[in-house]
């Protein structure tokens, strides 16, 4: 063919580094797939079988795993009613998932605005200081966060000794 102008060479070389950068990210695209994408189309696709006749399922389609999740059988006269239970769940699970995101994003705007007014020499000693408590074990963190907010813990014992409260509150165990 004819040479490349110059465009037409840069474009080339363009998509030639897009390939390149796709080719050295598919290993990676792999293994997210296979670690993460995948058992959950598994479970949602055992979501939609047949209960097995003694344990497991069987290979026929059902809707009926997905109807239990708001309605549920009554046992008598197989009518479907709402599963009150499951509903409240799913509510409070929501209402704390929004309740959280807009605590975070509240805590998270002003701790990056000032991480991000420090000078350049400081800005690695911040971030080291907010990721710290992350290196730690999540077993070990909540261990030492049932310490603190079991009854006698660390924040029910500091509060009654500055007179806050005359007996402990209730802070483990409950959506506080």
């Amino acid at each position: 063919g004819a040479p490349l102008t110059g465009a037409e060479a840069q474009a080339l070389a363009e998509r030639k580094e897009v390939r390149n950068r796709w080719l050295l990210l598919s290993p990676t695209l792999l293994i997210i797939c296979g670690i993460g994408i995948m058992p959950l189309g598994i479970i949602i696709g055992y979501s939609f079988m047949e209960k097995g006749d003694y344990s497991g399922v069987s290979w026929g389609f059902t809707w009926e795993a997905w109807i239990n999740v708001f309605l549920e059988r009554d046992i008598f006269d197989d009518t479907l009613g709402w599963n009150q239970a499951h509903i409240t769940i799913l509510l409070r699970s929501i209402g704390l998932a929004l309740l959280t995101m807009v605590a975070t994003l509240l805590m998270g705007f002003p701790t990056a605005y000032f991480i991000d007014t420090r000078p350049e020499e400081q800005k690695n000693l911040w971030l080291f200081l907010i990721a710290h408590p992350f290196f730690t074990n999540i077993l070990v963190r909540t261990f030492a966060m049932m310490l603190m907010l079991r009854d006698d813990g660390y924040i029910n014992n500091v509060l009654m000794l500055v007179g806050v409260i005359n007996e402990p509150l209730e802070l483990i165990y409950t959506n506080t």
